[in-house]
């Protein structure tokens, strides 16, 4: 596992990846407010430390903290890399736009808990939703302590700051904690029951708990109305545009963040494949997938995605030892691309660079199948790169 992390986490494109963590924001708050909370954080004037909250130093889904010396490697590399502090900085600007909706919230409903008359359309759609999370974050065996624990909270996010009594800031904070963890990983109740009892079988989602996380955050929103039994026609249409809300925050976000990704490594970068990205990733998939069904057969690319990240790591590098051991370079075997802070330097090697040249000139030419024989379309639609580290 701590393999896993080490070869995969300690580079400076995976700090970059949290950002894809923007969209469910978005899908929540809006678009720009949750860019002005991300503002807000960024200056010190964000509702929460989350240093304060929890422990920091977890490693994506690992549930506790491990005090050996590849653990601690692993730690220093992640801030070196800035990857701990984009992580607190994404928590925090997913809590305070969280705050913020929930505060403007408060002021159309009723100190009954009631929505005030005369809210319509989309207010009246947030306070509803407001509403229905803090029913379930707030949950209770008496629906009458609830309901009291609700208005509570209510009242103290309309309360001043600097007026709030301690349990008005705790349950503040753990209205927004709870919240936080409906998008991420960061509690052992958001794993499967028989892996949360045995920490032997963690390593079966190691890598992956943010992917099926986000995939079911998906299916909550859209899914189950979108394909689900008994949805009438209007309900599968109001799921289809959540969806289409949805994925189209992942496009705005993970066309610039991709790009920037592509800018840093010195890697050509198309507008198409990044849109095409943004628009599946919501599903836990990417371009790649389709590139490796073309290269290794339906079969085998199943198996690899499929597969643990800590067994498909182990498998790879064995593979890489031995065509190191059959006279293969290590750039060539491809082992190299498991040492820290590769990303940055491994496609700069002149090998390396020279068969990126040679693939911005075939997508130029427009030579390759995608599959069955077909025209790759992302090359028919983008010849040339908008990123080009070779000008």
């Amino acid at each position: 596992r701590n393999f896993s992390y080490g070869t995969l986490l300690i580079e400076f494109t995976s700090t970059l990846s949290q950002l894809y963590d923007l969209p469910f924001t978005m899908y929540d708050n809006g678009f720009f407010e949750t860019l002005r909370s991300a503002a807000n954080v960024a200056t010190g004037k964000g509702v929460a430390d989350v240093r304060e909250l929890f422990d920091i130093n977890r490693i994506m889904d690992a549930y506790e903290n491990d005090s050996d010396f590849f653990a601690d490697v692993i730690k220093t590399g992640l801030k070196i890399t800035g990857f701990t502090k984009m992580d607190q900085f994404m928590k925090e600007t997913t809590m305070d736009a969280n705050y913020k909706r929930y505060l403007k919230v408060s002021n159309d409903i009723n100190p009954d808990g009631t929505i005030k008359e005369g809210i319509r359309g989309k207010r009246l759609a947030e306070a509803k939703k407001a509403l229905a999370e803090l029913e379930i974050f707030l949950a209770s065996t008496d629906p009458e302590f609830q309901q009291q624990d609700i208005l509570r909270f209510l009242q103290a996010v309309k309360t001043e700051p600097k007026q709030r009594t301690q349990y008005q800031n705790d349950l503040i904070k753990s209205v927004l904690i709870v919240k936080l963890f409906e998008n991420q990983p960061m509690n052992i109740l958001r794993l499967p029951p028989k892996i949360s009892e045995n920490p032997n079988l963690r390593g079966l989602i190691t890598m992956k708990s943010f992917m099926l996380v986000q995939i079911n955050s998906t299916r909550n929103i859209a899914l189950n109305d979108l394909f689900g039994n008994g949805r009438t026609k209007s309900e599968r249409l109001e799921a289809a545009k959540r969806l289409t809300k949805l994925i189209g925050f992942f496009i705005a976000i993970g066309i610039p963040v991709d790009a920037l990704k592509d800018w840093l490594v010195g890697r050509p970068g198309y507008l198409p494949d990044y849109a095409f990205n943004g628009a599946v990733r919501v599903f836990g998939i990417n371009k790649f997938l389709f590139f490796q069904l073309r290269k290794e057969g339906l079969g085998q690319a199943m198996l690899d995605f499929t597969l643990p990240v800590p067994l498909a790591r182990g498998i790879g590098v064995l593979n890489e030892m031995s065509a190191v051991a059959q006279g293969e370079g290590p750039i060539e075997s491809g082992i190299v691309k498991n040492m820290p802070f590769s990303d940055v330097f491994y496609y700069r090697v002149p090998e390396v660079r020279e068969r990126q040249i040679k693939y911005t000139e075939r997508r130029r030419k427009q030579e390759s199948e995608f599959l069955f024989g077909l025209p790759d379309p992302f090359e028919q639609l983008a010849p040339e790169p908008i990123i080009n580290p070779f000008r």
